[in-house]
């Protein structure tokens, strides 16, 4: 993973998000853009939107680089006009962004600021590569991730994903199935995430398998963060089997909105991070 792109704006909330992410990056050697979509006050003209624009870039410049210092890591900002829900899919290709980091609920400094989690889940929906989602009151180090496996191109690439970055981050993973209620599905899918993660065992990650019988996937990943003390659930964007993607009421969708811990969204279609 070479760079990630965070969503930002003046709030306490964006400040969390931001260094979520920057200990992210600095575990995986990746470059943080900060990006921040400036929505002028109603009735301000080109002059006076021009100037407002400017004060906010300085602003926030400042604190973009006093975080990334704190972090060790390389860092710059990219202030835009502009819907945030229709400029953060937009950046993030036009910036090569490798996973893009919102933050859940809405949290505006100020009147004119967007409400995130809307951003959020536009960029669910609508941007094709990796996200994450972080919710300002459990974003901390991320020492145990929850892993949803259903073996789809998806689901795979985000093994591969936490192969590279459990270890940097000293990270163990539990990773989950939900076979259906077939005779001998458990035992299929046993066997099944033993080679859906052998990645993780080749890296030398904390694995545990877990097969979650007689459970809707949502309720079986929200025991798992629970038994398991996740503090990172990962995802693929869109599943087969038992766990399906983004459409509504899909279990991606769903993870976004009930998990109490930051969710990542990976996608087969972006580059994974590197070794």
């Amino acid at each position: 993973m070479k760079r990630i792109v965070v969503g930002v704006d003046r709030s306490y909330a964006a400040r969390v998000v931001s260094a979520w992410t920057n200990a992210l990056a600095a575990a995986a050697g990746a470059e943080v853009v900060e990006v921040h979509a400036f929505v002028a006050p109603r009735g301000a003209n080109d002059e006076e939107a021009a100037r407002l624009l400017a004060l906010r870039e300085a602003d926030l410049a400042a604190r973009c680089l006093e975080e990334a210092a704190a972090g060790d890591v390389s860092a710059r900002l990219v202030v835009r006009a502009g819907d945030p829900r229709q400029l953060i899919g937009r950046l993030g290709d036009e910036l090569e962004g490798d996973l893009i980091v919102l933050g859940r609920s809405g949290e505006g400094a100020d009147a004119e600021e967007s409400h995130v989690g809307t951003v959020a889940e536009h960029a669910a929906h609508h941007w094709a590569g990796s996200l994450a989602v972080v919710p300002t009151l459990h974003a901390g180090p991320v020492t145990r991730i929850v892993l949803a496996l259903d073996g789809s191109p998806d689901s795979l690439a985000a093994v591969d994903w936490c192969a590279s970055l459990a270890p940097d981050l000293d990270a163990g993973v539990v990773a989950v199935a939900v076979p259906d209620s077939s005779a001998g599905s458990a035992g299929r899918a046993t066997a099944s995430l033993r080679e859906w993660t052998a990645p993780l065992a080749r890296a030398g990650v904390d694995l545990e398998l877990v097969v979650s019988e007689d459970q809707r996937p949502i309720d079986a990943l929200m025991l798992a963060l629970a038994a398991h003390q996740g503090d990172l659930l990962v995802l693929g964007r869109r599943g087969t089997g038992g766990f399906h993607g983004l459409p509504s009421g899909g279990v991606a969708l769903a993870a976004l909105r009930r998990a109490p811990v930051p969710v990542a969204l990976i996608s087969a279609d972006g580059p994974a991070p590197a070794p």
